[in-house]
This record gives structure tokens, C-alpha cells and sequence, in this order.
């Protein structure tokens, strides 16, 4: 059975919805909303993220820089909840570099980074 014209084109994503898409332009807080966050500093962004509270478990979060800058994000909390041993995510001055988050139990737990060191 071929595709019809109706389905021709057609793009299936998660949920049926296109991922919400933020853009940063200068330092500041990261908006508490799932999706892609783009990190567009023209100099080192200096970047804070809350505790999700609210936030349904299973809510992902990703940030991605956009230019070749060492961009910090500051998570409140620490990372799955360690505090100040974990806490800030330094990017690797290359466009690209993030990482991805998802929410358990009201904290933000590391899923994946690229470039982006943790401490």
C-alpha cells in the first residue's frame, strides 16, 4: 500500500507536538518549561536553572549552546539533589554543547551531556 497525499510530508513527533523551542540571548534564568533551550550569548552566558517544583516526573529539559563559548548553567539544588558537589555544568566552548535533563521526585537529574562538564 503506497502513501497517500494526506500522509505524504507528514512529520510524527513524541506526543504529537513539536517540542517547545527558547532562545537566550543574554545571562539569566532558564524558563521552567519542557523542551529545547538555546543558549545564543555572544560571550560566556552565565546560566541559572531552578528546582522544578511542579513539574510533573518525566518533564525533559535540554540546553544547548549555540555559539563556541564557555557557557556555565547553575542548577539549583545540585543535580539529582547533591547540592554544591554537583551543581554547575560548564560547556565546552564549541556550539553543540548541552545536556539534557528530566525531572524525578521535583529534582533535575542528569540523561545525557555533550561537552559540557559537571562539578
Amino acid at each position: 500500500m503506497g502513501t497517500t497525499n494526506k500522509q505524504r510530508g507528514r512529520q510524527q513527533f513524541i506526543g504529537g507536538v513539536l517540542p517547545r523551542v527558547t532562545t537566550y540571548t543574554a545571562s539569566g534564568a532558564i524558563s521552567l518549561t519542557p523542551g529545547l533551550h538555546l543558549i545564543n550569548v555572544a560571550g560566556v552566558g552565565a546560566m541559572t536553572l531552578a528546582v522544578p517544583t511542579g513539574l510533573p516526573d518525566g518533564t525533559e529539559a535540554e540546553v544547548r549552546s549555540m555559539t563556541a563559548n564557555a557557557h556555565t548553567l547553575t542548577v539549583s539544588g545540585g543535580f539529582g539533589g547533591t547540592g554544591a558537589t554537583r551543581d554547575v555544568g560548564t560547556f565546552t566552548a564549541e556550539v553543540g554543547a548541552g545536556l539534557t535533563m528530566v525531572v524525578v521526585n521535583s529534582l533535575w537529574h542528569l540523561r545525557a551531556t555533550n561537552l559540557v562538564t559537571v562539578a
